[in-house]
């Protein structure tokens, strides 16, 4: 099951695992269907990742471990952060920079964190 940057998220997609906040609390059960107030609700929740039910999702790499994706989205939350993140083409550049930035810091960590 793919793990998914929650910008990816859209509605009618299923939870492979249960949704959890910073204490370990479950926000989303397995299994439930997202709805739009739960997918504009995950960035408010400090959610960055989920896993979904399917295959590969279109943008991400099936490759990338999330640990890879994690530490880039922090160095490029950085670089893009005087940046209008609301506008859906910075968005998109910023996950096709993530998608990017991710596969080269597995590459050169040879696939360990």
């Amino acid at each position: 099951m793919p793990v998914i940057d929650v910008s990816l998220a859209q509605p009618g997609m299923v939870l492979a695992a249960n949704v959890l906040d910073k204490r370990g609390r479950v926000l989303i059960p397995a299994g439930k269907e997202l709805i739009e107030k739960y997918v504009a609700a995950l960035p408010a929740w400090g959610v960055t990742r989920i896993e979904v039910e399917g295959d590969e999702i279109e943008g991400v790499d099936a490759d990338v471990e999330p640990w890879a994706l994690d530490k880039a989205t922090e160095e490029l939350d950085t670089l893009f952060q005087k940046s209008n993140r609301g506008h859906p083409a910075i968005d998109a550049l910023f996950d096709a920079c993530v998608a990017r930035r991710a596969t080269q810091i597995q590459a050169a960590a040879g696939d360990h964190p």
